[in-house]
């Protein structure tokens, strides 16, 4: 019995050690980048005027890079408990009673106090007021997609969360929910989305 304890504590440490040298090697990674993107911006001037046009003048889409992130290096959270992982309860998809077009989106009537389900993964990158559309939620899409979440409340997440899709975001106030589809700055056709 003692014998097959310490064999499987030998291996538990072996396998503690290799996870070390696996985050190790990812944080090297990151700086050896980090360190040619800097030295490649100081010595080529193309380079550099590409590098600012892109990182200031155009939106990065934050979800993707960390949907692409996760594929390849698997959580960017190296202690990440995989063996306990919750099951969220909802799951839900958006159901509505009418539409209507609404400024730049549409307004959805629904139940009063609705379970707003996001309707696309990605990360949340604004939580406030907007103007016509009350308390508000924007989450950049995995496909580059900005959805606005208008006249919501109880919101059950934090800014620059990552989100999966059909799981909760909070509640309507009343019975109004407001969507507004944008993509580079553009109004996108909520028809197509719905």
């Amino acid at each position: 019995m003692d014998e097959l304890e310490r064999i499987r504590n030998k291996h538990s440490k072996k396998k503690k050690d290799s996870n070390k040298s696996i985050n190790l090697t990812k944080f090297l990674l990151v700086i050896i980048l980090t360190l040619i993107t800097l030295i490649a911006i100081k010595k080529d001037i193309k380079f550099k005027e590409l590098f600012y046009k892109y990182i200031y003048e155009d939106s990065i889409n934050f979800a993707k890079i960390n949907e692409y992130y996760e594929k390849i290096f698997g959580s960017y959270i190296p202690f990440e408990d995989t063996t306990n992982k919750v099951t969220p309860v909802f799951n839900e998809k958006l159901t509505y009673i009418s539409s209507n077009k609404y400024l730049d989106g549409v307004k959805l009537t629904v139940e009063n106090n609705y379970l707003v389900p996001v309707l696309q993964s990605g990360l949340v990158v604004y939580m406030g007021e907007k103007e016509g559309y009350g308390n508000t939620v924007i989450v950049q899409g995995i496909d580059g997609i900005d959805i606005w979440y208008g006249n919501v409340t109880n919101i059950s997440i934090s800014l620059y969360d990552y989100i999966d899709k059909k799981s909760l975001l909070g509640t309507t106030k009343d019975d109004v929910l407001y969507l507004v589809y944008k993509k580079d700055g553009e109004i996108l056709n909520y028809e197509e989305y719905l």
